[in-house]
């Protein structure tokens, strides 16, 4: 039995998505692909667009056989954290044989191997200039970018973009951890992974979609939604788009943008904790005593989150680190419990979220394996309560944030995995 892996947020579902997953399988002749998905929070340091049932549904239409998801806390880390439990997990399902991944451009595996090495083993001449650049005031990603162009022969075109960077943290993930599984690059196809606006007439970005969605066309209507995605996403998917999208779109429903309620949440955790004897935020993941001390210092304006992040920025860090570490205060992800799930390995539990009936001999296999030992497979979140309370949490804030409807908003111990 041969499996492929492909890691994602699928935020939201796209052709681009259906591509990757059908190359993984035909690239490597495998008999499964996985993917292994952020949950209800992604990277970016947002909400993902629609919930991870949802987008499981769409991986599980349009060629994935099993999604996993993603730890949490890593879902809205730094690319490298990112990818580290992305691997973790592939790695811990005991079953993986290849990690397949998009690039921005045609960049060999060899090039990202170099260049994945060099970076892993970090030479004296890179770290005293990647600390002198740092010094001066530069963002980490354009610091190391400037370092590694003047301390070896390597492109620096590879850490140029965010897919890329991804690339290059799975390789360096995979060779730290000395394992089998095999690495194999993807050209994405179409527009670029930061687009807002649609120009390729098959292939789109997430961000465009959402930058449809949830920007500046929230006056659309959804038949005008609809009509411009349907180019863009598999038609299996937009059906699962079209009914969730009605809610928002409805006549009768008034919708506030998710960062602005998660601005609410976080100006009351400021004023609550800016004000008391404990008036500091550098517990929380991410958090500088830098950024500490601009939030206390306009913890008593109220303002909504990407003013806040405006207020607090400087130009060392960019503006995602800023969005992901107030997620952290949020979401009360600490250094603390950063610290506790690497020492556990990332992957403390595989978090099934759905798969095909056909994938039943993978699920068998996974189950079957020594690691569950210390590495247990839920598909019932009732039979770890303990183990999961924290993210279960987080994910009912999720389900309040984006959910509009008058009626009984589902937590998730009532929701059940995806079985196609």
């Amino acid at each position: 039995m041969k499996t492929a892996a492909v890691i994602s947020e699928f935020n939201p579902f796209h052709n681009g998505h259906e591509y990757i997953l059908k190359e993984a399988r035909k690239l490597t002749k495998a008999d499964y692909v996985i993917a292994i998905m952020s949950g209800n929070y992604v990277q970016r340091g947002e909400p993902a667009i629609f919930d991870k049932y949802k987008r499981a549904e769409m991986a599980l239409l349009c060629g994935a056989d099993l999604v996993i998801e993603l730890p949490m806390v890593f879902a809205v880390s730094s690319a490298m954290e990112f990818a580290r439990a992305g691997v973790m997990t592939a790695i811990k399902s005991d079953v993986v044989d290849y990690l397949v991944f998009g690039t921005e451009n045609d960049i060999s595996i060899d090039e990202l191997k170099e260049c994945a090495s060099y970076l892993l083993n970090e030479s004296g001449d890179f770290q005293i200039k990647l600390k002198e650049y740092i010094k001066k005031g530069m963002s980490y990603p354009l610091a190391r970018e400037k370092a590694l162009s003047e301390a070896s022969d390597i492109k620096t075109n590879i850490l140029k973009t965010s897919n890329n960077i991804l690339a290059l943290s799975y390789i360096i993930s995979i060779l730290e951890e000395n394992s089998n599984i095999e690495a194999i690059p993807v050209k994405r196809l179409g527009d670029g992974y930061n687009d807002r606006n649609f120009k390729d007439a098959t292939y789109t970005s997430a961000t465009a979609i959402r930058n449809l969605i949830n920007g500046e066309h929230k006056s659309a209507n959804l038949q005008y939604i609809t009509k411009q995605l349907r180019s863009y996403v598999p038609e299996k998917a937009l059906k699962i788009y079209e009914n969730v999208l009605s809610l928002n779109y409805s006549d009768s429903t008034v919708t506030i943008p998710e960062t602005e309620k998660l601005g609410y949440i976080l100006n009351y955790i400021l004023i609550n904790k800016a004000f008391s004897e404990e008036a500091d935020f550098t517990k929380y993941n991410d958090i500088s005593k830098e950024i500490s001390d601009r939030l206390i210092n306009t913890a008593g304006s109220f303002l909504d989150l990407n003013k806040r992040i405006a207020a607090v920025k400087t130009k060392n860090y960019t503006y995602t680190r800023i969005q992901r570490a107030l997620l952290h205060i949020i979401l009360n992800i600490t250094d603390e419990e950063i610290k506790q799930k690497k020492e556990a390995g990332y992957a403390e539990y595989l978090r099934i979220l759905g798969f095909r009936k056909e994938a039943s001999p993978l699920l068998k296999a996974i189950k079957n394996s020594k690691l569950r030992e210390s590495c247990p497979m839920i598909t019932n979140t009732a039979d770890y309560r303990e183990l999961l309370k924290d993210d279960i949490l987080r994910d009912n804030i999720y389900y309040s944030l984006t959910q509009e409807q008058t009626n009984h908003i589902k937590n998730e111990y009532e929701r059940q995995i995806v079985i196609i």
